[in-house]
């Protein structure tokens, strides 16, 4: 028994829940207790029937759910005495879909539902549904209810600088198509990327060749990384352009076969997926960029997804100027700068800051250890592996080393070691700056040559 007259009880192969009485879920929990005591992880019940009310203390609307059979009969709540017909939503990604009136007769509801699929039922057609506080009751403010934003109101990509920039809306929305060879119509939605439940991520077939573009709203003076994840198991030669007034500025890569990245928690951790980025400083009186992705015919589609605009939080330095590359970990709006793992598993690997306020009692930052403080400069990339091998790599896409050139690639990095000290009994640590800090690449002789830490 628990409050408000709710119980459960279990019934041979089912587990139920009543309130007043009244069914509210019918749950087969025959395999989890087996399960748990081979694996000790969770699992999903066989199947399960429910009628739950979405507020326990409100009941203005119900949570529909059936795996078993489409038909099922429910009692509604005594809060429901007075309704006669209510109002049956379908749950999508894309927000509720009206379904249609259900008659409410002596006190029931007969639902014939898709199986397998979520369902509300309200007590009255609404537009749009509201907030509810921690405690379940409806949210107001200045005695008015308040509404969740419709669709219309929050598109996909609502808040960021670009629109609809992960395609989750199943739509090209805010985007325009551009072809040279082939149709629009070969430039397609895909949602069958293996293991993300129905994520989706643009796809330009094998025959075409072409772009999507969009224009984004930006601040003259301002620095903004702008970046997409791309897979082009082919010759493809995917580019991501982003042009404000006469600056421009463009990366590519020519394939991202066989090199899986592996990065967890992400949807393309072990897949051959590559990042390509872009940093561009807006010219003054300009208010507006471009930012399109391109995509040559070839032999293998290309895939395109999670577009990513980011102001830098500290302006560029001058000695960016005098360099193929640099990175100082400043301004890292994802993974590691040029960096990314090439560990299985999660790698202890992450960008350390220096709290200029002080209080941490380690720090493993390269910055400010001669005492002085600069808070445009608090940030180095730490790395540990227990094991051997690589830690983390470039990609083609990072940085492109091109063939036949030659470079000379140097970082400030240090080794940090503690011990167990015999006398005090404390774990003491020492910096070991390496005596090597640059090395050549001479005479690159293949395509795609990467730095390995």
């Amino acid at each position: 028994m628990f409050s408000d007259n709710v119980k459960t009880k279990v019934e041979g192969d089912y587990t139920l829940v009543y309130k007043d009485e009244k069914l509210l879920a019918k749950i087969n929990t025959s395999n989890l207790k087996a399960y748990h005591e081979q694996s000790g992880n969770p699992v999903a019940p066989k199947s399960a029937e429910i009628f739950i009310p979405w507020s326990p203390e409100v009941e203005d609307k119900i949570y529909c759910y059936n795996d078993v059979n489409g038909t099922s009969t429910w009692s509604v709540p005594n809060s429901w005495e007075d309704v006669t017909t209510a109002q049956l939503y379908q749950l999508t990604e894309n927000g509720r879909s009206y379904v249609g009136e259900v008659a409410v007769q002596n006190g029931q509801v007969t639902l014939q539902l898709d199986l397998s699929i979520p369902y509300i039922l309200v007590k009255e057609k609404a537009a749009q549904a509201h907030r509810y506080n921690a405690d379940g009751s409806v949210m107001k403010k200045d005695g008015a209810t308040v509404m969740l934003p419709t669709s219309e109101e929050h598109p996909w990509g609502y808040g960021s600088a670009i629109e609809n920039f992960g395609f989750s809306g199943k739509t090209f929305d805010g985007w325009e198509k551009t072809v040279t060879e082939g149709t629009k119509e070969q430039i397609t939605i895909d949602t069958t990327i293996t293991g993300t439940k129905g994520n989706a991520r643009v796809m330009f077939a094998e025959q075409v060749a072409g772009s999507i573009s969009q224009n984004v709203t930006v601040e003259s003076g301002k620095t903004y990384s702008f970046s997409a994840w791309t897979m082009a198991e082919g010759i493809r030669s995917p580019k991501l352009t982003v042009k404000a007034g006469k600056e421009v500025e463009e990366a590519s890569v020519e394939t991202t076969a066989g090199i899986p990245i592996k990065v967890r928690p992400s949807k393309y951790n072990g897949k051959n997926y590559q990042r390509v980025k872009v940093d561009i400083t807006i010219p003054e009186g300009v208010k507006e960029a471009t930012i399109s992705f391109s995509a040559e015919a070839g032999e293998q589609p290309v895939y395109v997804d999670d577009f990513r605009c980011w102001e830098w939080l500290t302006a560029p330095k001058a000695e960016e100027e005098e360099y193929y590359y640099f990175e100082d970990f400043e301004n890292v709006d994802e993974n590691w700068g040029p960096f990314i793992s090439q560990v299985g598993g999660q790698p202890w690997t992450h960008l350390a800051y220096k709290n200029p306020e002080g209080g941490q009692m380690k720090y493993y930052t390269l910055d400010n250890v001669d005492g002085t403080e600069d808070e445009d400069n608090l940030v180095s990339l730490k790395g540990r592996q227990t094991g051997t091998g690589v830690l983390m790599r470039t990609l083609p896409s990072t940085i492109d080393f091109k063939q036949g050139n030659k470079y000379v690639v140097q970082m400030d990095h240090a080794t940090y070691h503690e011990q167990l000290e015999a006398e005090s009994g404390k774990h003491v640590g020492y910096n070991y700056p390496l005596e090597k800090s640059y090395f050549n690449i001479d005479d690159v002789g293949v395509k795609s040559p990467s730095i390995v830490p």
